[in-house]
């Protein structure tokens, strides 16, 4: 997002913010990055990469609301919450799964077996599964935007 949102400020020749912000988030980046990697290993600096895009792109927005070049129309308002909501009731349903599985496949994280692969590729397909649902089911993507989609991609 931070990509699609710095153009606003050098069309205008303003060069400066985005330098400023990108050096913030290099600087929060890495700060993040060892910590969380203290505590989480590999999936801290991930996390902490994550976090800092997010930072970044409230930065940008902020000012560019500030500035009267931003906001969010209607659509955005309603579909966001639901989206939020698609994605917490798959992340339940992916820790439900693996708390499932656990007592079966212990250590699958850690083998190279057809088990691994083949729980890995359940999971992928009950996220997917559970995320599209939940979010055709709230509203926040009408089936008939979907069907276009589709169509359009032919």
């Amino acid at each position: 997002m931070p990509k699609a949102l710095s153009p606003f400020f050098c069309a205008r020749g303003d060069t400066v913010t985005p330098v400023k912000i990108a050096i913030f988030g290099v600087a929060l980046n890495a700060a993040l990055a060892l910590t969380l990697m203290q505590f989480y290993g590999f999936v801290g600096i991930a996390a902490a990469a994550g976090i800092t895009v997010w930072v970044n792109a409230i930065q940008y927005m902020y000012r560019l609301k500030r500035q009267g070049e931003f906001s969010l129309d209607a659509t955005f308002k309603y579909r966001l919450p639901r989206i939020v909501a698609a994605g917490v009731t798959m992340g339940v349903c992916l820790l439900l799964t693996l708390r499932f599985f656990a007592g079966y496949y212990p250590n699958w994280q850690h083998e190279t077996n057809l088990h691994s692969v083949l729980l890995l590729g359940l999971l992928v397909f009950i996220g997917a599964a559970v995320f599209a649902l939940v979010l055709i089911g709230s509203g926040g993507i009408p089936l008939n935007e979907i069907k276009r989609f589709i169509r359009r991609g032919k």
